[in-house]
C-alpha cells in the first residue's frame, strides 16, 4: 500500500499533528533557558497647537530595554525540555506503531478483497457448469 494512501488516514493525521505539537513544545521550552531581551518603544508630538507638531523641537521619544536570565528557574525549565523531548520521543513511537497497524489493516482487506474476487469466479464457473447440465 502507498504511503500517500495511509498518511491520509485520519488516526496517523492525528499522530502527525501530535508529533509536530509535542516538537513545537519541545522548542519552546528550549527557548526558557535562553536570557529575555526586550525592548519596548514609543514616540510622539507634544505641542500646544497643531501647526507646531511637525517641527522637530516637539518630537517626543522613550526608549526602553529590559533583560532577564532564568537563574532560579533553571533546574525547573530544564526537567520541562526534557519532559517535551520524552513526549516527542513518544509521539513518535505511537506514530510508528499506528503505521504498522494501518498497514496490516490495509494488507487484511486487500488479500480479503482477493479473496471475494477468488469466490465470485470460482461461483461464476460453478454457475456457468450448472447451466450447462441442466441444457443436457
Amino acid at each position: 500500500v502507498p504511503a500517500e494512501l495511509l498518511n491520509r488516514r485520519p488516526d496517523l493525521v492525528q499522530f502527525t499533528q501530535q508529533v509536530q505539537i509535542a516538537d513545537a513544545s519541545a522548542l519552546a521550552q528550549q527557548a526558557t533557558l535562553q536570557p529575555r531581551v526586550t525592548v519596548v518603544g514609543s514616540g510622539g508630538f507634544l505641542s500646544g497647537r497643531v501647526g507646531a507638531w511637525f517641527v522637530p523641537s516637539s518630537a517626543t521619544y522613550l526608549v526602553g530595554v529590559n533583560a532577564s536570565v532564568p537563574l532560579y528557574e533553571g533546574h525547573r525549565n530544564r526537567q520541562l525540555v526534557t519532559l517535551a523531548k520524552q513526549q516527542i520521543t513518544t509521539g513518535q513511537q505511537a506514530y510508528r506503531q499506528a503505521v504498522q497497524v494501518a498497514q496490516r489493516e490495509a494488507e487484511t482487506a486487500l488479500d480479503n478483497l482477493n479473496l471475494l474476487h477468488q469466490q465470485i469466479d470460482l461461483q461464476t464457473t460453478t454457475l456457468t457448469l450448472a447451466r450447462r447440465t441442466e441444457q443436457y
